[in-house]
């Protein structure tokens, strides 16, 4: 269940810009509010941007969210379509969201997320000391050109 909180009328645009996710507002007096309020709230300054036209590069990124706060990297991974951009607060990298989320840029609609944690990856290549036998012939299983 999601606390209901109030604020004075006058201060609520103050508080919350114009970021504020409400499901609902219910007069509580007269100059107060009752917000209920959805969706979460961002603990990160580093955002995902997907969706991104192949030939942006860093500088235009770096230049498309400055308007919403101190850009302090922008990294775009080649060939891929997206990139990371890290804002100077969590308030810039939300105010940036709440802007350009579902923006067209490039003839393309950007989808921009707060980025996950890498994870670490699993190792594929290297040897890990096993019997790697098996394949083409042998005693292993594998495929016997022998039989046919």
């Amino acid at each position: 269940m999601i606390p209901i909180v109030q604020f004075e009328k006058d201060n609520l645009s103050a508080i919350f810009g114009n970021s504020l996710a409400q499901s609902g507002i219910d007069h509580g007096g007269p100059n107060s509010y009752a917000i209920t309020l959805t969706g979460t709230i961002m603990e990160g300054k580093k955002l995902y941007v997907g969706n991104l036209p192949y030939s942006t590069n860093e500088t235009q990124l770096s230049e498309l969210f400055s308007t919403y706060g101190e850009v302090v990297s922008a990294k775009i991974i080649e060939n891929k379509g997206f990139g990371f951009v890290e804002m100077g607060t969590s308030e810039e990298a939300q105010a940036a969201l709440d802007g350009l989320n579902d923006t067209e840029y490039g003839g393309r609609t950007m989808r921009i997320d707060e980025a996950r944690p890498m994870q670490p990856r699993r190792d594929f290549g290297g040897s890990s000391g096993g019997n790697r036998s098996g394949g083409f012939g042998g005693n292993s299983g594998g495929f016997n050109r022998r039989r046919f």
